[in-house]
């Protein structure tokens, strides 16, 4: 069931000159992760994991100074974390990602779609809503809503029911994703 996700922002980029702190280096890395994970882009998420691992490497050597050989591996190390985390930005900043804000439309209505209609033919109105998320389509569901005897009270008036049924369906869309911004589009 999906559930509203906002993608976390992009972390800066890097200076050339030099790697951040070990803190905010690993956070920015750990945001290149996350933002693959969300997109499902497993290149995107295996040089963010690779980055991750290098710049640990690198903290491994840089945190032994004294040591000349441990120097000079850091010194080595150095360029290729900071490729890696610019490959890694760039392929994060292209990717699709959930928004968290959803749309819901009409996907398919029962004949005969209003109450009135089909309760003098013995039926229920059934209308079939679609969901989907505005940044990433992929994250996406249906749902049914039967019109019951509360639509009895609308007195045959369709446009009525149809702004009911419409409210419904971004209530339950609300429901189901967890999300606030939830629009109804025709």
């Amino acid at each position: 069931m999906p559930t509203a996700i906002k993608a976390p922002e992009l972390p800066k980029k890097w200076s050339n000159s030099s790697i951040p702190s070990e803190h905010e280096a690993k956070q920015s890395i750990k945001i290149l992760q996350a933002r693959a994970k969300l997109a499902g882009d497993s290149q995107a998420r295996k040089l963010a994991d690779l980055t991750l691992q290098k710049l640990g490497n690198f903290l491994l050597f840089e945190a032994k100074k004294g040591d000349q050989s441990k120097q000079k591996q850091a010194d080595e190390i150095k360029p290729m974390v900071m490729k890696l985390f610019e490959k890694a930005h760039e392929l994060s900043a292209r990717l699709k990602l959930p928004s968290g804000s959803f749309v819901v439309r009409v996907a398919k209505q029962s004949k005969p779609k209003f109450y009135h209609n089909a309760s003098s033919a013995g039926k229920k109105a059934v209308w079939t809503f679609r969901y989907e998320d505005v940044g990433l389509p992929s994250v996406n569901g249906t749902f049914d809503i039967t019109m019951d005897r509360s639509y009895a009270s609308l007195k045959g008036d369709e446009n009525k029911q149809a702004k009911k049924i419409g409210d419904e369906a971004v209530a339950e869309t609300k429901k189901i994703t967890k999300s606030r911004d939830v629009k109804l589009v025709k």
